[in-house]
């Protein structure tokens, strides 16, 4: 499968070992779906955007809010889906970037506040071209107001952010750089946004990665908990198992207003490869993830990835455990999707590798004794390229069970319209 010309092309060139799982041609292999897709949305590569490089956030409404990374004209767009009241859905163009100081070719989704202002960052743009974060404030009519909150200078405060942003209470933002740092390594860092009187924001580095035990390379953004702590991931960096580091997870706290990182976990190649989405958290503080490949080995010798557990042990570490370990099989494989639960503590994710590398939506199960069952609820391989191929989340689960979220490629433009040949991208629903 291709990735963008820009974006996780670019960032991966720095991490070639991750793109191994996707340099085989694209196959189709038979398998059954448990339930059915829908494509909402199939973009077009005009105004409205082409190749979402992240998921979907929604709104109490039951709007959806994502990115696409490309435009024509522009460079990458702010979108919204609205369901309508005879049924289907309408996107409308909150924002078109230019490229220039405004930011251009968005890769990761957008943060929401409380009164529907949205948040996200570019990895390009800005007055150094190295990626801005900026806001958007809605208008009757789009396009909505952007503002910039501040463009990184791609040395000591980061450069090239390519994620979703974290809100607190107090309308602070964290994230991450995948570059930049003072450091000879560039190995990124993590940030936070204060709003200031005058109305400006201030930022502040949290940490600024070695490219050691700490991590390397942070592809996802941060997680925060209802203490204030917050908690992410790097796809390289920390145990030397993998070429160039197989990862980490890692703390961010604070006390008496010093920030303290924490290695909570360095990944060993057995046990996952290359963590690239965001960590979610569960009522009694337990972190779930997703790692694009390692785990057992394989006959090509890199895993498949798998969903790992990492949880405090109650002498004041942590500890990691993989709760489901992909095969490559009809279960898939390269998840670079955040897992999410449901109210019964089952899990959803989605793989965006083989079998067909057209990608799958999955649910893991507790089975009672400690273990998970895996079962597909989708698998775009037994469909056409045309129905989308490539899912990349966060996806949305609604009350009723459907889940919402994008594919980085596929759909009904035709293919030699689009992005290197592979079509402009989707938004699905996936219904019981």
């Amino acid at each position: 499968m291709k990735r963008p010309s820009l974006s996780l092309k670019t960032f991966h060139s720095c991490a070639a070992w991750t793109l191994a799982v996707f340099a085989l041609s694209l196959s189709l292999a038979a398998a059954s779906a448990a339930q059915t897709q829908s494509i909402l949305y199939s973009f077009t590569n005009t105004t409205d955007g082409a190749v979402p490089g992240s998921g979907l956030i929604s709104d109490a409404a039951g709007n959806l809010y994502g990115t696409a990374q490309y435009s024509s004209p522009g460079q990458g767009v702010v979108f919204r889906l609205s369901p309508s009241a005879g049924g289907g859905w309408t996107e409308t163009v909150l924002y078109t970037f230019s490229g220039s100081l405004d930011g251009g070719n968005p890769y990761g989704g957008v943060a929401i506040d409380a009164s529907g202002n949205l948040y996200g960052t570019t990895p390009y743009g800005g007055s150094a071209n190295c990626g801005v974060v900026y806001k958007l404030k809605p208008r009757p009519i789009a396009p909505w107001k952007e503002s910039v909150l501040h463009a990184f200078r791609c040395h000591a405060d980061g450069a090239n952010p390519i994620t979703s942003l974290v809100l607190d209470s107090s309308g602070n933002i964290y994230g991450t750089t995948v570059y930049g740092g003072n450091t000879t390594t560039g190995s990124g860092t993590a940030f936070e946004l204060s709003p200031t009187s005058t109305g400006m924001y201030k930022e502040t580095l949290l940490h600024t990665f070695q490219g050691k035990a700490d991590g390397s390379l942070p592809f996802a953004g941060l997680t925060l908990d209802s203490a204030g702590n917050l908690y992410g991931t790097t796809v390289a960096g920390g145990s030397t198992a993998c070429s160039g580091g197989c990862g980490v997870v890692f703390e961010l706290s604070k006390s008496s207003g010093v920030w303290k990182f924490t290695t909570l976990h360095e990944f060993r190649y057995g046990d996952g490869w290359a963590p690239e989405a965001l960590l979610t958290i569960d009522s009694a503080g337990n972190l779930y993830g997703t790692t694009e490949v390692g785990g057992p080995i394989n006959n090509g010798g890199n895993g498949y990835g798998v969903v790992f557990e990492v949880s405090p042990n109650g002498a004041g570490g942590w500890s990691e455990k993989t709760i489901y370990a992909f095969t490559g099989g009809a279960d898939g494989s390269a998840s670079r999707s955040p897992v999410i639960f449901d109210s019964a503590g089952n899990l959803y994710g989605a793989n965006s590798g083989v079998p067909s590398y057209f990608g799958t939506i999955f649910k893991l199960t507790p089975d009672g004794s400690g273990g998970w069952t895996e079962s597909n609820l989708y698998d775009w391989s037994n469909s056409t390229y045309y129905q989308g191929a490539t899912p990349i989340g966060p996806i949305v689960r609604d009350a009723a069970g459907n889940i919402y979220g994008t594919n980085e490629f596929g759909g009904a433009t035709a293919y030699e319209f689009c992005i290197q040949g592979d079509g402009c991208g989707t938004v699905f629903e996936v219904t019981p």
